[in-house]
């Protein structure tokens, strides 16, 4: 029978609570999703669209300045600030302060085993005002160690921003070159395709009507479709660019300046190995690893820390309004000394996590070290062989540029139609078109060599330690 009740008791005590928790927290509605949206939608849109015709430099700076990703990191270094702030009051001494008052309904009284007479000695109604100073060595030493690492933590942000905005050069850098591209591309098609289509028309005509062999007409076609597919196959490549670098600025993309080219110079021939040691130095992922060490070495210290006896002290001053008393303003001090045992026993457990998590920490910066090393030499070899695909291009579009005015004079000679010049303005387009972006990939080779080293990023560190 007990068991039937305590069965019934507790699904009811169950079925409260469910009940409860549903009713703590509604689920959100369509209005306030809609509202959020909408908010949303504003802040995406606070940017303008500037006329002046943007380089690569100034889409670097502006998306390290206002990327939405920028933004975030940025709030977290001051969050991260602001709990460091936090974390160091923990350093003061305790001090509390209180006012209690009381009151009863009647007078409170007492008498003695000797007399049957009542007295008293407390009024109905009073005020005990007080303050009170606590001051622990134990716990001063844990909050100096939790301090510090939130200082810590605070750096390891500080480097994250750093690797962000390094990152989000390289990426403004990719996608505004074949923004460029694109632009070379599209302007020059729109005037070419008319004469495509019109040579197109013609030299199948020219098939029909027998002015030209029918073998040759078919010829040409082919080589001017087969140059359209290729010029729509680009294009398709580099549509998807504007959206990303007007993404990566966090604002509406203007016009780029494909005319003026970036000054990178390429880095010295067998610079990689000397670079590695650098790039050691100077990338934040290694900063950020040396911090988890310093955090879980404090981490070792808090355990000891935590299984030591502690020992309290406290002062206090007290006033009480009750006129009866003799001494209405008295200071009290205290001492009190204890141990935990359950963190006395503890503390081997404690400490081998701790020494572990430093283990783990110290392998994953060998991990990093070694994969910065990767990426050195892996940027390295692209920087050589960006270097030897934009000789290449250059050269093909310099052969292609001489083939185009070798078929003009033709053509201007009569000795060739001109569907055949439209077949090497599309050629040279192509060719164009390509040096450019061999020239882009080089380009972003290059960056892309600096942020492996970190040259960015020791800049900025520069600056701000000079502020």
């Amino acid at each position: 029978m007990l068991r039937t009740w305590c069965c019934i008791v507790t699904g009811l005590a169950a079925a409260l609570m469910a009940s409860g928790c549903a009713g703590l927290s509604a689920s959100l509605d369509d209005s306030e999703v809609a509202l959020f949206a909408g908010r949303l939608a504003t802040d995406v849109r606070v940017s303008e669209t500037t006329d002046r015709p943007l380089t690569v430099a100034d889409a670097v700076a502006t998306a390290r300045a206002q990327n939405y990703s920028v933004r975030v990191r940025e709030l977290e270094v001051s969050l991260a600030e602001a709990k460091a702030t936090a974390a160091a009051g923990a350093l003061l001494p305790r001090l509390f302060v209180d006012n209690e008052a009381t009151s009863r309904d009647s007078q409170p009284a007492s008498r003695s085993s000797s007399s049957n007479a009542y007295a008293s000695s407390s009024e109905s109604s009073g005020t005990i005002r007080g303050a009170t100073v606590t001051w622990s060595p134990l716990d001063l030493g844990l909050s100096y160690l939790r301090a510090r690492q939130g200082v810590d933590r605070l750096h390891q942000q500080r480097e994250e921003l750093l690797r962000v905005k390094a990152r989000i050069g390289e990426e403004v850098r990719q996608a505004f070159w074949r923004c460029a591209a694109l632009d070379e591309l599209e302007s020059r098609l729109e005037r070419l395709e008319p004469r495509i289509t019109r040579a197109l028309a013609l030299s199948e005509q020219a098939g029909r009507d027998g002015s030209v062999d029918p073998m040759l007409a078919i010829s040409l076609q082919r080589d001017l479709l087969t140059l359209q597919r290729e010029v729509g196959q680009l294009r398709a490549s580099l549509a998807p660019a504007r959206g990303q670098l007007a993404h990566l600025l966090g604002s509406p993309m203007g016009i780029v300046d494909r005319r003026q080219r970036s000054d990178l110079v390429p880095p010295a021939a067998g610079g990689s190995g000397a670079d590695v040691e650098l790039a050691l130095r100077r990338r934040p992922e290694i900063r950020q690893a040396m911090y988890d060490l310093r955090i879980s070495a404090d981490e070792v210290d808090a355990a000891v820390l935590d299984a030591l006896p502690t020992a309290a002290f406290s002062v206090s001053h007290k006033t009480d309004s009750n006129r009866y008393l003799r001494h209405a303003d008295w200071t009290a001090g205290s001492a009190s000394i204890g141990v935990s045992i359950t963190n006395l026993l503890r503390l081997v457990a404690s400490l081998d996590a701790a020494e572990k998590q430093r283990y783990v920490h110290r392998q994953a910066a060998v991990a990093t070290a070694a994969a910065i090393a990767m990426q050195v030499r892996v940027a390295y070899a692209q920087v050589e062989m960006g270097q030897r695909l934009l000789i290449d291009a250059g050269h093909l579009a310099k052969n292609q540029r001489r083939l185009r005015a070798q078929v003009a004079a033709a053509v201007t000679a009569g000795k060739a139609h001109t569907h055949m010049l439209v077949r090497e303005d599309l050629a040279s387009l192509l060719a164009d078109v390509r040096h450019l972006m061999a020239f882009a990939e080089r380009d972003n080779a290059i960056a892309a060599y600096g942020a492996a080293r970190g040259d960015d990023i020791a800049e900025w560190r520069t600056e701000r330690l000079a502020q």
